[in-house]
């Protein structure tokens, strides 16, 4: 390998370890954007989530970054998780405030950012595995006392400071 080769993949290093990890709302603003649509009403699940992906495909931005010959990533950001709004991804939605101060993988985002969370979060929260296994008719009480006792399992573990 070149000395000019080396420069170049020791640059794009430097410049990873530096990016704050993030959260790419890329896609989900684009498929909100196509069941908004209504284009898929009525088609079948199969063709529906194939013109998802293909609306997904062809209004993806691509980013190329300063050094790079090999182009692609799953996300918009250089270092970003995708939120799958359909998934699990909805738990996020709980440490909105507290995203910067988390203490294992600390997320940046912008004020902006975390309002269209948000948005899209609640928006798409009934369509989502959690909703579709716990809020039904009656099981409302088993959800919240799933986060209560989240939050008391939290506390716990949390090692009190003494003055």
């Amino acid at each position: 390998m070149t000395s000019a080769g080396n420069d170049r993949i020791g640059l794009i290093r430097e410049e990873m370890m530096q990016e704050p990890y993030s959260i790419c709302l890329e896609r989900p603003t684009l498929l909100d954007r196509f069941w908004r649509s209504g284009a898929a009403k009525g088609k079948h699940y199969y063709i529906r989530r194939a013109e998802a992906l293909a609306y997904i495909c062809t209004h993806r931005r691509p980013r190329i970054y300063r050094g790079e010959l090999l182009l692609g990533n799953i996300s918009s950001k250089r270092i970003a998780a995708n939120y799958y709004s359909g998934g699990g991804s909805v738990h996020i939605l709980e440490d909105l405030l507290r995203l910067e101060k988390r203490a294992v993988v600390p997320l940046r985002l912008t004020r902006r950012e975390k309002a269209r969370l948000l948005s899209l979060g609640l928006r798409h929260f009934r369509h989502g595995v959690a909703a579709q296994a716990l809020l039904r008719p009656g099981w409302s009480r088993f959800f919240f006392d799933l986060f209560r006792a989240k939050r008391r399992a939290s506390a716990r573990s949390t090692p009190a400071t003494t003055p």
